[in-house]
């Protein structure tokens, strides 16, 4: 088992594959980039408005009128502020990419890449840590017997962000054979 995952992640951090997934990443992003400003805006005045109702529901604690229900709400509120902050830093970081040099990104990726390559199945836990980085979910092994004989399927969704200390270029499935 630990063999077939080593080899595909070889698989999917081949260099091609990482040029045309930057390319394609960047395509989408770039394509999308024009609504990047409403999409912001948007997000700025669900903050204020959550910001307001929080203030709201901070006043009852304060004056001793909070009851289970506003408690309640606080936390719902707090939750909604949090993902609304995500979706304010994800879009700043689309804008920040947008703006670079996609052969930049490909040369970082690749020194990265090189790194795994050489650390991966040489130390157990050192490639365990970074297939977390990379598949931060399940991975699938379906047991297979057809005409190329016994084994496992294996099926993921990874992210190269662990390579980028980011949060983008999404890999679903990875290409022939899962992963």
């Amino acid at each position: 088992m630990d063999s077939a995952i080593l080899h595909a992640l070889n698989h999917i951090l081949d260099e091609k594959l990482l040029e045309e997934v930057v390319a394609r990443v960047l395509a989408e992003i770039r394509a999308g980039q024009t609504q990047f400003p409403d999409r912001r805006l948007a997000a700025e005045r669900t903050l204020s408005l959550i910001e307001a109702r929080l203030r709201h529901l901070l006043e009852a604690v304060a004056t001793g009128k909070a009851t289970d229900a506003v408690y309640s709400e606080l936390q719902k509120e707090e939750a909604a502020k949090k993902a609304c902050l995500i979706q304010l830093d994800h879009l700043a970081q689309l804008t920040s990419l947008a703006a670079q040099d996609g052969t930049r990104i490909e040369r970082a990726l690749a020194v990265r890449v090189a790194d795994v390559r050489g650390a991966l199945g040489r130390h157990v836990t050192h490639t365990r840590q970074l297939l977390r980085k990379l598949i931060p979910g399940r991975i699938l092994c379906t047991p297979v017997d057809d005409a190329r004989g016994r084994g496992y399927t294996l099926s993921a969704v990874g992210s190269y962000a662990g390579l980028l200390n980011g949060k983008l270029m999404v890999n679903d499935g990875g290409g022939e054979g899962g992963i």
